[in-house]
């Protein structure tokens, strides 16, 4: 039961024995440390502690509870982890042991290598998404985030720094929900979604949220957090819902709304839409009345869109159409999100289709860039002709170096990283 427990916390845990050796430990310590759970188990406890470290935990009397312990993790390359730590003696297998659980201070957050985002020019592009950018550490505490994502939390970025959890602002099934995501993402190391779940804004008003998580690796491939995007939905959900109660009161929302609203037959002519649907396409009202909705689009996804509305049709169904390309009239193309649902009669005959559209082409063109611009951060470090190397500010240890590095020291990529130049009698 204790297993189960304490591997459904997002805190390291670990339980050592009074003679100081490891008994148990939880899947966020083997993550944080970088230790398989087999080798920390039976290990000194005083291997995973800076030196002197251990006392303060090992030396607890009967009954004795800390908390608070500000210790310091440290992890298999080496690098120290600052923690407060919670400790009290226990019984663990039928014997007296110590139960220690340990959370990353607050205002610790990774270095750049660790987070993988390349330097301050990547952090200004963030700042830039409407979507909300975050990156957390592997037990989930946030240790970025955008300007957006502040405004969605309702919280200045040092408060959500301050040790918050991604999943704080949740409830407890949408926190179970979260929390299984995450770990088919760190399992698998696949991006992964979640969409619509809720969360309690500060008002005491729900919010709805999807985002999309990924793994964060450090150069040596290792998991060291995720990062993800979030849209708050909130006012998209609540103008779904409206559709379903009243014509005229959605007329009124439609026209109020950024996103493009559109109605159109069977055979595809529109037959009402919003001005914001206009001012995406680049067309009048009087122009697009009575236009079929593929005139424009792109030959592949003309196919594509073909083959949603007909098993929507079908089924009738709502479906989502993702990366739908818009050919403009004047010229040039645009990337639109599109959410479409079947319209029925008075007898429940379909009569056409309604749907959502969203410019997503900025968005798009924003993470093309990104990816570019790391692929020639990549480029440049490995065919720069001077050595190179990047290390930790904190404690000097190499976290990447390039092929004139290794050829000039004599060391391999492998044998450098995690070492200092010291160890390595360089200079």
């Amino acid at each position: 039961m204790t297993e189960r427990v304490i591997d459904a916390v997002f805190d390291s845990v670990f339980i050592a024995d009074l003679a100081g050796d490891i008994k148990e430990v939880n899947e966020v310590c083997c993550r944080t440390l970088g230790y398989g759970r087999e080798a920390l188990l039976g290990m000194p406890v005083s291997s995973i502690l800076q030196q002197g470290e251990s006392s303060e935990i090992l030396g607890l009397a009967q009954g004795e509870r800390k908390r608070g312990l500000r210790l310091n993790l440290r992890a298999a390359d080496g690098a120290l982890v600052p923690v407060e730590v919670n400790a009290h003696r226990c019984i663990h297998s039928g014997r007296e042991a110590v139960f220690c659980a340990a959370r990353e201070r607050a205002g610790h957050t990774r270095t750049e290598g660790e987070t993988g985002q390349g330097g301050e020019a990547y952090r200004t592009v963030f700042e830039e998404l409407g979507d909300g950018y975050w990156e957390t550490d592997l037990a989930g505490r946030l240790t970025f985030v955008n300007g957006a994502m502040c405004r969605m939390a309702e919280a200045t970025r040092e408060e959500l720094l301050s040790g918050v959890n991604f999943s704080d602002y949740a409830d407890p099934e949408t926190k179970k929900r979260i929390y299984r995501i995450f770990e088919e993402v760190y399992r698998t190391g696949k991006p992964a979604a979640i969409a619509d779940y809720e969360v309690t804004r500060r008002d005491g008003g729900t919010g709805v949220f999807q985002f999309n998580v990924s793994l964060i690796r450090n150069e040596r491939g290792q998991p060291v957090g995720f990062r993800g995007i979030t849209r708050d939905v909130t006012g998209y959900r609540a103008m779904q819902k409206a559709l379903q109660e009243s014509e005229e009161r959605h007329r009124n929302i439609l026209e109020s709304i950024a996103d493009g609203y559109w109605e159109v037959d069977l055979e595809g002519r529109f037959t009402f839409f919003n001005d914001a649907l206009c001012r995406m396409v680049g067309l009048a009202p009087e122009e697009l009345k009575g236009l079929k909705s593929l005139e424009y689009t792109a030959p592949g996804t003309a196919e594509r869109v073909y083959e949603v509305f007909n098993e929507i049709f079908r089924t009738g169904k709502r479906a989502d159409i993702v990366d739908y390309t818009f050919t403009k009239p004047g010229g040039g193309t645009e990337t639109h999100e599109l959410s479409v649902s079947l319209m029925r009669d008075a007898e429940g005959r379909p009569a056409g289709f309604r749907g959502i559209a969203r410019d997503v082409t900025e968005r798009r063109a924003m993470e093309r860039a990104l990816q570019e611009s790391e692929e020639s951060y990549r480029n440049v470090l490995e065919l720069a002709p001077d050595s190179i190397a990047i290390v930790r500010r904190k404690d000097a240890r190499y976290l990447q170096v390039n092929d004139a590095f290794c050829l000039k020291t004599g060391y391999s990529a492998e044998e450098v990283i995690g070492k200092t130049s010291r160890e390595l009698n360089l200079y």
